[in-house]
Formats: C-alpha cells, sequence, structure tokens
C-alpha cells in the first residue's frame, strides 16, 4: 500500500512541493533576520559615530588654554582630534546627515511637533495712543477704557442732555478726552501723586488735576473809578475757592499762603506730558 502510494505521481508532486515550500520559507526567514541584524549593526555604528563626533567637539570647544602664550602668539600642541576613535566605526557625511534628519523629522508623530505659542492680542486706542498703559493695582481712579458698554451708553445719554450739548463737542471727542485723562492720571499716579478727580478747559486746552489745596486761577485788572487798578480772580479751577471771601477774590485782601495759588497756563498738557502726537 505504501509503495503505491510513494509510486503515485500526484503524490511525489505533492511531496515536492511541500519540500520546496518549507525550504523557501526558511531560506526567507534566514534572509530576513541576517538583513535586520545587518541594518541593526549599521544603525548601532551610526549612533555611536554621532558620540564620537560630540565628543571630537566637545574636547576641541574645551581645550585647555592656560599654556598658551599670548604675548608671542604661541599655544602648545593640540592633539589630532580629527581621526576617528575606532577603524570600524565611520561618520555619515554631512548631505546623508541631512537627509537622515529630514527622514526622521517626517516620520515624527505631530504629538512631538512643538507649536509655537500665538502671542495674545494687545488693546489699543482707537485714538492712534497706542496700547493702553499698565493699570497699578492701588489705583482709585476711573479706566475709560475698561467701562463696559452699558456704562458708555448711560455715560453718553446723561452727556448729550448737558455737558456736550453746552461745550459743543461730539461724543467722539469726549471720549477721546476720557481717554487722555485717564492716561494723565495713571501716569502721576505711577509717579506718587495722590488726587481726587481732573478738570479740564476748553479754553486752555489743559488737564486741571484736583490736588488738595491747589487752585488755579486766571487773573484779569480793573480800573475803579477812582482810577486804582485792582487785581481779581477772573476763572479759577481746583479747591478752596469756597473758602475765600468776596475781598479776597476781587483783589482787596491777600490770601493765606495755606492755599497753593497756581497760573491756569500751569495745567498739564497731556499730548506733551504723555508724548503723543496731536
Amino acid at each position: 500500500m505504501l509503495q503505491y502510494l510513494l509510486s503515485s505521481r500526484l503524490i511525489q508532486a505533492g511531496l515536492v512541493f511541500f519540500v520546496l515550500s518549507v525550504s523557501g520559507s526558511l531560506l526567507y526567514s534566514w534572509h530576513v533576520k541576517r538583513t535586520t541584524e545587518k541594518e541593526f549593526a549599521q544603525h548601532q555604528r551610526f549612533l555611536r559615530g554621532l558620540q564620537n563626533q560630540n565628543e571630537t567637539r566637545t574636547a576641541a570647544d574645551t581645550r585647555d588654554t592656560s599654556g598658551v602664550n599670548f604675548e608671542q602668539g604661541q599655544t602648545p600642541d593640540a592633539p589630532n582630534t580629527s581621526q576617528p576613535t575606532d577603524d570600524t566605526e565611520t561618520v555619515l557625511p554631512s548631505d546623508e546627515m541631512a537627509a537622515f534628519m529630514d527622514l526622521a523629522d517626517a516620520l515624527l508623530p505631530d504629538a512631538f511637533v512643538l507649536e509655537e505659542e500665538t502671542p495674545e492680542a494687545v488693546p489699543v486706542s482707537p485714538f492712534g495712543f497706542g496700547p493702553y498703559p499698565e493699570v497699578p493695582t492701588d489705583y482709585t481712579g476711573n479706566v475709560f477704557w475698561e467701562y463696559s458698554e452699558a456704562e458708555l451708553a448711560h455715560m453718553k445719554k446723561m452727556m448729550e442732555a448737558d455737558a456736550m450739548r453746552i461745550r459743543g463737542i461730539s461724543w467722539t471727542e469726549y471720549l477721546k478726552e476720557m481717554e487722555l485723562m485717564s492716561r494723565v492720571r495713571i501716569k502721576l499716579w505711577k509717579e506718587g501723586q495722590r488726587f481726587d478727580g481732573m478738570i479740564s478747559s476748553d479754553q486752555t486746552g489743559l488737564f486741571y488735576p484736583g490736588e488738595p489745596g491747589v487752585l488755579y486761577v486766571e487773573w484779569q485788572e480793573s480800573t475803579r473809578p477812582n482810577g486804582e487798578v485792582i487785581r481779581y480772580m477772573a476763572r479759577t479751577i481746583g479747591s478752596g475757592f469756597s473758602n475765600l471771601s468776596i475781598a479776597q477774590i476781587e483783589g482787596r485782601e491777600p490770601i493765606s499762603d495755606e492755599l497753593d495759588i497756581r497760573s491756569m497756563d500751569d495745567g498739564i498738557d497731556p499730548y506733551e506730558f504723555l508724548g503723543l502726537p496731536r
């Protein structure tokens, strides 16, 4: 029976095919293993070459100069660091190195790619005054650009009903003046000046801080029937005015030294004080 089976050509062909298949599989497995080991060995030599190259550069960069005679321009002999430390190791040329690094960058996952941080937008003045100044933490005044839309709408309603109509300025002009006033107050606060409120003058275009005991005065002269010329206060801005008598306002009596009397010209020009273009 066994002899009959072995003599069958179909069985013989099947056995030959089986032997060839097994032999081919073993040969392919051996080839893949050998190729992988060879590539791994080359990769290891490449990494060792990079390490040796870095060590060579470090040694060259940290050369001892204690024996150098700088006056005569001579240096002691230095060891030759250009030779490989191992004859069996090689370093890839720069072109191959660049190609390898490009391939590594392409294979890196997105998780390892560092994204640049987008800087936050800095709020700036709508009137061309640049970024808003930093507000001190202890600042007690109002800051124009921190007002909400509702607060601005309420303010606009109040100002349009009285002050803006009397002064003859638009809402945009008023907002521009408010921003300048906030900037001036913050700068004065940083310089150590503490006061409550600030007043602007349409006649002079200057700002006047509400400093305690300071009164800004516009003086004018008048001639009495007897020919006497008196100097009186035509306009005043600041505190202390309510404590003056009529005779002091009219210039007939001296004013106490406790009150600091200044000229209206001594106010603050916001553009000059802040270094802003008009």
